[in-house]
């Protein structure tokens, strides 16, 4: 397999659209499918593409600690059982991220991945072709670290590719063993820098999934504000200068358990998400996913951070 570039593989990037989201009016959150997409398997990392009605996301792998990507579509209002994705299965995959035009995918996995070094999670990609999903591409300059870098800091996490074609995602790599979210812009490939201007109320002591707005102006992500290892979905705006404003809690939807793998659908209405909160209905006992209007999701933002 040839390992590609992040710039040299960022095709036919969405470049702005109005869309009529699939699903009906989610005024609170409602998990997807209880007993066939949110499981007692455990899911997360819900990623979705509102055009074709495809959901795909992340499940843990029955008998092992590790995960699977999945697939599931949305035909007459009904989730499809959900298939393992073609490009996943053998080995351990998570974190999918569809672009915002739905033409790529990228995911974090442990797979052989010459020619950096063996065992670690490295970040791949694959493309929609008229057939299918390519084969996984190694995005190199993403997944490569220093040749002393200690083990804790050799993964990477979480990808995010934007519509510009610039790829966020995060890692523990030294100097920050708390973590930090990391970014490499579409117009120079080799260059890996901090994203530092992201705001992340536990930025330091652990950084996690983020998602972004289509227009790059909403930020939504996973962090800790409370003591304990439960996590809760923040929100933060970018003005008009390009500043981003404080992030606060979206209330509407935290829960005292845990939130966390949001995805905002790149039609700006639907904010998907995981949480262990305890299942109404369905099999589901762990992690599931769920969806919910974004209006709803916000409505209790602060007014400070309303109409930046």
């Amino acid at each position: 397999m040839t390992s590609r570039s992040v710039f040299g593989i960022i095709m036919g990037l969405y470049a702005g659209f109005a869309l009529a989201s699939p699903l009906a009016a989610q005024e609170a959150p409602e998990m997807i499918a209880p007993g066939v997409v949110s499981t007692s398997d455990g899911e997360h990392s819900p990623t979705f593409d509102p055009r074709r009605g495809e959901l795909y996301f992340m499940r843990r792998t029955p008998g092992r600690f590790d995960y699977t990507i999945m697939a599931s579509r949305l035909v007459d209002g009904e989730w499809s059982e959900p298939a393992v994705a073609p490009f996943s299965g053998e080995y351990r995959d998570a974190g999918p991220s569809l672009s915002p035009d739905g033409s790529t995918l990228v995911f974090d996995s442990r797979r052989p991945n010459a020619p950096l070094r063996e065992g670690s999670i490295d970040l791949w990609q694959v493309t929609r072709t008229d057939d299918g999903w390519t084969e996984p591409a190694l995005l190199v300059e993403a997944s490569r670290d220093a040749a002393d870098e200690p083990t804790a800091g050799r993964d990477e996490f979480g990808p995010l590719l934007t519509r510009e074609g610039d790829l966020y995602f995060y890692s523990f790599r030294r100097p920050d063993r708390g973590g930090r979210h990391l970014r490499i812009r579409a117009g120079a490939p080799d260059v890996v820098e901090h994203a530092a201007e992201l705001p992340d109320p536990s930025a330091g002591t652990f950084v996690c999934y983020t998602t972004l707005s289509a227009d790059g102006n909403l930020v939504v992500f996973e962090g800790r504000e409370r003591a304990g290892s439960a996590t809760d979905l923040f929100a933060a705006r970018r003005d008009e200068d390009g500043q981003w404003g404080e992030p606060f809690a979206l209330e509407a939807i935290n829960t005292p358990a845990g939130e966390g793998t949001p995805y905002l659908s790149p039609d700006g209405q639907k904010l998907f998400f995981a949480s262990d909160r305890p299942a109404e209905s369905g099999d589901a006992e762990t992690s599931n996913l769920f969806v919910v209007d974004l209006d709803a999701a916000l409505a209790r933002e602060p007014e400070r951070d309303r109409g930046n």
